[in-house]
């Protein structure tokens, strides 16, 4: 779960939460036609020449560049990153992640590891919130706007 998707259109976070990502979805038949997925690697029943990276079993995951940027230009921890217009309250920096989101991109913001509790804080607008457990949502005002977490 977060990782995986099934629509190239669609954004969110890397799997290690360093970046900004795209889903990839590739059309093997287009880019090389003899090397179609195995049968037990094709996650598109429909179109049997679909698939993700060869190097992920060809499973489809968020790991692509999207707007014409660098993967550089999409990491959370690069201050020069930040968009001038900052309408969802994002922080770029060094104790930044992406934080996937319901229905959305990726957002970047200041996170802590506690490592006795077993918790992830997440910094947004200057309030912690925690995170308790895997994939927990946590509903978030931002800007003039509410956006659910994950």
């Amino acid at each position: 779960q977060g990782y995986f998707c099934d629509d190239a259109s669609k954004r969110g976070c890397s799997p290690a939460l360093t970046h900004k990502s795209a889903c990839s979805v590739i059309d093997y038949f287009y880019i090389q036609p003899q090397t179609l997925p195995e049968l037990r690697f094709q996650y598109f029943k429909d179109d049997i020449t679909m698939g993700g990276p060869r190097q992920a079993d060809y499973c489809p995951l968020f790991g692509s560049t999207y707007g014409g940027l660098e993967a550089e230009q999409l990491a959370c921890t690069d201050v020069g990153n930040a968009d001038s217009l900052n309408i969802y309250s994002e922080v770029y920096g060094r104790d930044s992640q992406c934080i996937p989101t319901e229905g959305g991109d990726g957002r970047c913001y200041r996170t802590a590891c506690v490592k006795d509790a077993m918790h992830l804080r997440i910094n947004v607008r200057g309030e912690w919130l925690v995170c308790e457990y895997d994939f927990q949502k946590l509903d978030i005002r931002v800007g003039a706007g509410k956006l659910e977490q994950n």
